[in-house]
């Protein structure tokens, strides 16, 4: 079997599951909503908006921290942890770029 076969047959065999996962979020979406209310619309809003604050105030806090007990390890950690949040930001963005679908809330 030459490469290029396998490979396409190594895509079939995912494509069913990428409907399952499809299905899932569609219906992990609808049972989210299915009992809407303007708090859990604003809950859902204010936790979304804090994420990037939290994920560079904690580094920058711990790095901080760090300084004033001149402790070289907390400021190393914070370090890592900042490095983290900006290697988790730029594969999500990529494969945001990549895969271009349709968020489900926007769709559904």
């Amino acid at each position: 079997m030459t490469k290029s076969v396998g490979q396409f047959l190594f895509l079939i065999l995912l494509f069913p599951a990428s409907l399952i996962a499809q299905n899932i979020d569609i219906n992990l979406l609808k049972s989210i909503n299915e009992n809407e209310s303007s708090f859990k619309n604003s809950y859902f809003k204010v936790t979304a908006q804090t994420v990037t604050i939290v994920n560079i105030a904690a580094p920058a806090g711990f790095f901080v921290a760090g300084l004033l007990k001149h402790d070289k390890e907390l400021k190393k950690k914070a370090v890592y942890m900042a490095g983290g949040f900006i290697v988790s930001t730029m594969i999500t963005h990529a494969t945001k770029r990549i895969i271009k679908r349709t968020r489900p809330f926007e769709e559904y």
